[in-house]
């Protein structure tokens, strides 16, 4: 099924203008933004369980997926600090993958969770730092996701991060994209400091 172009085209401008709010003002917006990466992380997880291993067909799988949205973004807009572990233990799992995958080390899952652990812990204790560095990606990623759909690319970021090897694979538009994110990421992050600075001031 597809959905009617005036629809996708809605789509992609809610997920820029969320990469945006995401990429430049995070921490500003921390509840909102983890009521919506909630939500995402809610459906994304229920409504592959339900697809893929209990094999339930796409409506009860969505349905299942809006729920486990919902559960997803009142637990993480209730409790901020819930919010915040989750993101650095993100981050940490993220990067620990990264790592084992340029160096050519297959990725140990106990090694990777203890690793999300761990940059959970560090989280709450260095909140502002991972916040913003969370956020910066984060958002960077879905304005690179919107700008790829309107140009009709797909752009799997998630796939990259996995295995690193795949950026020697991509032809150039790819590059350009993957360059971009990178961009706008370190600038998402330079802003976010600035703003934080001038309101510690």
């Amino acid at each position: 099924m597809t959905l009617n172009p005036q629809v996708d085209l809605t789509m992609i401008v809610v997920i820029i203008i969320a990469g945006i709010l995401n990429c430049f003002f995070g921490r500003k917006f921390l509840k909102g933004i983890l009521i919506f990466w909630g939500f995402v992380l809610g459906a994304g997880l229920v409504g592959h369980l339900f697809f893929n291993f209990f094999q339930s067909n796409q409506t009860i799988a969505y349905i299942a997926a809006i729920i486990g949205g919902i559960l997803g973004a009142s637990l993480l807009g209730a409790f901020v600090k819930v919010g915040v572990f989750a993101l650095g233990a993100i981050l940490g799992y993220t990067i620990g993958n990264m790592l084992a995958s340029t160096g050519g080390i297959p990725p140990q899952l106990p090694i990777l969770l203890g690793l999300g652990f761990l940059g959970g812990v560090l989280a709450l204790f260095m909140e502002r730092t991972v916040i913003i560095l969370a956020t910066a990606l984060s958002g960077a990623w879905l304005m690179i996701l919107g700008l790829a759909s309107l140009l009709g690319t797909q752009f799997s970021l998630l796939a990259i991060l996995k295995e690193p090897v795949i950026l020697q694979q991509l032809n150039r538009r790819y590059l350009i994209l993957f360059a971009i994110w990178a961009f706008l990421s370190i600038l998402g992050t330079w802003v976010q400091f600035q703003i934080t600075h001038r309101q510690k001031k």
